[in-house]
């Protein structure tokens, strides 16, 4: 079921991770990290797309920022061995 709802939830958070402003980009890393611990392998289909989102972000001049990438990208890690593992 939430495999329907991914399309419509990420691009939101991936242009907030965008942002000009450093708190809505805050924000989005948050979310995006809260989405990905909640649906885990449901995102992998969009993984290229949050992955070059992460990568910008890591190159971010605040720390809040920097901060929540890494958390993030911890997750996706996590999330792409168990999918690995359950294939």
């Amino acid at each position: 079921m939430a495999t329907r709802f991914v399309g419509a939830l990420l691009p939101p958070v991936l242009n907030g991770m965008r942002d000009a402003d450093a708190k809505i980009r805050l924000q989005a890393c948050e979310t995006m990290y809260n989405i990905a611990k909640s649906l885990r392998a449901t995102i992998l289909p969009k993984f290229n797309d949050v992955f070059g989102e992460l990568i910008k972000v890591f190159a971010d001049f605040d720390e809040e920022v920097k901060r929540l990438a890494q958390q993030l990208d911890r997750i996706l890690k996590d999330v792409v061995s168990e999918g690995i593992v359950d294939r």
